[in-house]
């Protein structure tokens, strides 16, 4: 049963602060429509909004356009439906085949509302092409997950903007008497919902889904991420022998997150963040809180600016904040979140020396100690490798994984570039020892034309091809497209190794 756009859409899209969203571009948008380009191997996708009197475009893969006309069919279709609204081919099966994309060649198309907190509808995340296909009843539930995604991400940014809103109103506050202040403190509240219900929660519920995992693997992936782009780099050690732990992973993660963006923006300048895992015995001369013995010890050391004593004490106080445009949440909602897991957050910090705060968590069983030896190497391989992406944030992070297992690499943002160094390689008499091209380059040339071009300078050359695109034939039957292995996007380091590893295998059985 389909429903008309309500009358209070457009205040919606206002209290969401997305009238204007599309000027802005969100990167984790970008992430998530390119995830759903890779999983329908569509032409196009993108994350749309209704607004009055057109389509606001938030995100797209495949077109650059910021707004479309609001006309019938398609998105305005799909955001009056309920559920994923799909046509199988436009031509034949939509109501209004005159619209201009579907006039355009269009003939695919599958879009999942954007629903609200208070179920409504704003917009829709979509794909779509130019031939006719069906879906699977598990492309429908991932487009589903997709939608959901996107929603948080627009909810971040309206508790964002809400917080903006309270800051600036407490700073007026501060001028009238207090009766006036608390009023106005009141109102801001109440506009900031989302993040009152948030804290509200971790104190009074939310209880912590537990499972067991590798808390080295989460510390490195957290570390990582909330550095992406930084100044700092990181220094990390973990003991051989680690307890193991059941913990709820998204909240574990959100706690280191919030302590190393804390010690990364205490350096300006920018600086070395150490973190340290280890098995740690507490005592009650530790914390009071103390309910285990054994713990594992997650310490993230800055040399920043430093925390003057009296701030110590209310460091983890709700809203309170040493920083100029501070909101006081993160440090309140970590020292929540690991409490809810029986653990507890310390703090230690000199002025102009730094800061060290200290997490730990209850081992899970006190009698079993996972010894845990290390299998990474500094150095599996040796030689040159050629990588060709076109995201250069891929290029940085897999170059970086090559550099560890002991390869030089040089890089190349398309299929041109490659085959030019592979030739210059070639005449200085220092061919790569394995290339690893990207299948998709849109614009340029991909890696199923470059590894011909290569091929046709050195019909020895080791070729391997990567994509997200896990169902192009290329990627199934690589060997007969010239390559010599094959890794599907995204990998993580081991996977990395072991692809290579077995490529290599292969080639000095044949040799």
């Amino acid at each position: 049963m389909k429903e008309k756009i309500p009358l209070n859409h457009f205040a919606v899209l206002r209290n969401y602060y997305l009238h204007e969203a599309h000027k802005n571009p969100n990167p984790s948008f970008g992430h998530i429509t390119k995830i759903a380009q890779s999983i329908f191997n569509a032409d196009f996708s993108c994350i749309s909004i209704i607004d009055k009197d057109k389509v606001l475009i938030l995100s797209s893969q495949g077109f650059e356009l910021k707004e479309l006309p609001k006309e019938p069919g398609l998105c305005l279709s799909a955001v009056e439906h309920d559920g994923v609204y799909h046509l199988q081919d436009a031509l034949k099966d939509s109501t209004n085949p005159s619209n201009s994309f579907i006039q355009s060649g269009i003939r695919f198309y599958a879009g999942m509302p954007l629903i609200t907190a208070d179920n409504e509808k704003i917009g829709t995340i979509c794909v779509f092409g130019n031939k006719p296909r069906d879906i699977t009843e598990m492309e429908r539930k991932l487009l589903v997950n997709l939608s959901r995604q996107v929603m948080q991400e627009i909810e971040r940014h309206r508790d964002s903007m809400e917080l903006e809103k309270i800051q600036n109103e407490l700073i007026i506050s501060e001028e009238s008497n207090d009766f006036q202040r608390l009023i106005i403190a009141e109102n801001a509240s109440k506009r900031a919902r989302g993040l009152t219900q948030q804290l509200l929660t971790l104190s009074k519920g939310g209880e912590p889904l537990k499972n067991k995992i590798s808390i080295e693997q989460l510390i490195q992936e957290t570390v990582e991420f909330a550095l992406h782009g930084s100044n700092s780099n990181y220094n990390f050690i973990c003991n051989d022998l680690i307890g193991s732990i059941e913990v709820d992973k998204g909240q574990i993660s959100q706690v280191i997150q919030n302590l190393v963006i804390n010690a990364d923006q205490a350096m300006p300048k920018g600086g070395t963040i150490f973190v340290k895992a280890e098995n740690y015995t507490a005592t009650k001369l530790d914390t009071p809180l103390i309910e285990s013995e054994l713990y594992i010890k997650i310490s993230i050391k800055d040399h920043g600016v430093g925390i003057l004593k009296d701030n110590l004490e209310r460091i983890f106080d709700p809203f309170y904040s040493t920083k100029k445009n501070g909101h006081g949440l993160g440090l309140a909602t970590s020292f929540s979140i690991i409490r809810k897991h029986e653990g507890f957050l310390t703090v230690e910090s000199r002025l102009k020396v730094g800061s060290t705060f200290n997490v730990f968590l209850p081992v899970s069983d006190s009698e079993e100690l996972i010894h845990k030896k290390s299998k990474r190497k500094p150095t599996d391989f040796n030689g040159k490798v050629l990588l060709m992406d076109d995201e250069p944030a891929i290029l940085d992070t897999t170059g970086e994984m090559l550099s560890l297992i002991g390869f030089d690499v040089d890089t190349a943002l398309n299929g041109e570039d490659a085959v030019e160094l592979y030739k210059a390689a070639l005449n200085i008499g220092k061919p790569y020892n394995l290339v690893i091209l990207d299948l998709t380059i849109p614009g340029n040339m991909g890696g199923e034309e470059a590894v011909g071009e290569i091929l046709k300078l050195d019909s020895r050359a080791n070729v391997i091809v990567s994509s997200g695109y896990s169902n192009n034939p290329v990627m199934s039957n690589f060997s007969k497209y010239g390559f010599n292995g094959v890794i599907a996007k995204p990998f993580t380091m081991e996977e990395l190794r072991e692809v290579i590893s077995n490529n290599l295998k292969k080639l000095n059985s044949k040799s």
